[in-house]
């Protein structure tokens, strides 16, 4: 079982001893430390806030359900940061020839059709297809590049699929745009009803990246006049090395930083065994909009850790997820 409780101490005097409680919300008039009690620093650095501009989502589909799922949910992103939509469909091997290139265009310009009688959806929005011959992973990968595409949006099967194959083509193709792809891609395993991102949850660790990926939720907070939901797992090895302490000093620092930006903020430790399991669940439980998760390759470390971690919790969470590189916050905070 998995143990939570809140990091504030005001309202939760029990938190440091690991009591149990609900999670504190906090907006930007709320009691609290003050910058002058958090560690060095810490509030010092600037906060890069309204920064973040996204003017093209790529949508990658092969013309399945999920495939419109996902251009139905970029299409709302869209309308609200007016953005243009760039659809596109990669053929593999023969199909391109096999299908003829006409009839694949045709199946793009039906899925264009379909987007347009959507009810709720603005009328002037910008939508492209893109026909090409290659490898799906690759081909998002470069068309992304070329066409200068801030993100990419698409579905992913994970344990829903009833279709062995299906549910592998899918879940490989989206872990390797998410691991390859340059740009912040966001996977979905359903379209969630109704639409909305008022509520995005954001795991923390104690990496010297975690600044940055705040100033990014605070953005992405503003952008959507959105709730931010921290959330950090402890688990056994790291209570048993005294590491709760230092997770429950940076959950403060950052609550801190991002309630000075005027940004609403919960935070909350947990603690459990499986990491990845325990950020599903958590989204489960609050409800969150969009799951934001770093996934970092700088070693063979790294790369297991992104499989097991961040590849957990795209192939399981049923709520959306947003999954970034190091240098995409930097390029996106830098816009």
């Amino acid at each position: 079982m998995a143990a939570a409780y809140s990091t504030d101490p005001a309202s939760n005097p029990d938190a440091r001893s690991g009591g149990s409680a609900s999670p504190q919300a906090e907006g930007p008039q709320s009691s609290g430390k003050q910058a002058s009690q958090s560690s060095p620093g810490s509030l010092l650095d600037p906060i890069r806030v309204n920064r973040i501009k996204v003017n093209r989502i790529l949508v990658p589909t092969d013309f399945s359900e999920l495939s419109m799922e996902a251009l139905e949910y970029a299409s709302r992103v869209a309308g609200i940061v007016k953005a243009d939509l760039l659809l596109l469909h990669a053929a593999e091997g023969e199909r391109l020839k096999a299908d003829g290139k006409a009839r694949l265009q045709k199946e793009l310009d039906d899925q264009v059709l379909a987007l347009r009688s959507l009810q709720g959806l603005d009328p002037n929005m910008q939508v492209h297809t893109i026909l090409q011959a290659g490898k799906v992973s690759a081909q998002i990968a470069e068309t992304a590049s070329r066409e200068d595409v801030d993100l990419v949006v698409m579905g992913t099967k994970g344990q829903r699929g009833s279709n062995p194959f299906s549910r592998f083509f899918l879940d490989s193709n989206a872990k390797r745009t998410v691991e390859h792809c340059r740009v912040p891609v966001l996977t979905l395993r359903q379209r969630p009803e109704p639409f909305r991102l008022r509520n995005i949850l954001l795991p923390l660790d104690l990496t010297e990246r975690t600044d940055r990926k705040i100033d990014l939720a605070i953005n992405l907070a503003k952008l959507f006049d959105a709730r931010l939901r921290l959330v950090a797992v402890a688990h056994f090895m790291e209570t048993l090395q005294g590491k709760d302490a230092r997770l429950l000093d940076a959950m403060d620092v950052q609550r801190d930083r991002i309630r000075t930006a005027g940004v609403e903020v919960s935070t909350e430790i947990i603690r459990h065994d499986n990491v990845a399991d325990s950020v599903v669940h958590y989204a489960e439980e609050i409800e969150a909009d969009l799951i934001v998760i770093l996934t970092a390759r700088e070693n063979r470390l790294d790369h297991f850790l992104m499989g097991s971690r961040a590849g957990r919790v795209i192939d399981h969470a049923l709520r959306p997820v947003l999954s970034l590189h190091p240098p995409d916050l930097e390029r996106l905070l830098a816009r």
